[in-house]
């Protein structure tokens, strides 16, 4: 089984690896942008910035993601 629909995925073309991270049950990404690290890393190094909707609570947040390990889940504030 393949991860949740309200999940943000990152797929490596090299290996074919798939790797995912989900919000909460009640909460759903928007699109994300990605942003490059400004020191030329790898190719993909940099940041993933997206809205989740949180419909129990009616609000959105801002989470920031490492492109490269997303499944870690989003950066401290």
């Amino acid at each position: 089984m393949g991860p949740p629909f309200n999940s943000l995925i990152h797929r490596d073309d090299h290996t074919g690896e798939t790797t995912f991270w989900a919000p909460g049950e009640h909460e759903a990404p928007e699109e994300p942008v990605f942003v490059p690290k400004p020191d030329g890393a790898d190719e993909g190094g940099g940041y993933l910035l997206a809205l989740i909707g949180r419909r129990d609570q009616n609000r959105h947040d801002l989470v920031v993601l490492d492109a490269l390990d997303i499944a870690a889940g989003p950066s401290p504030p």
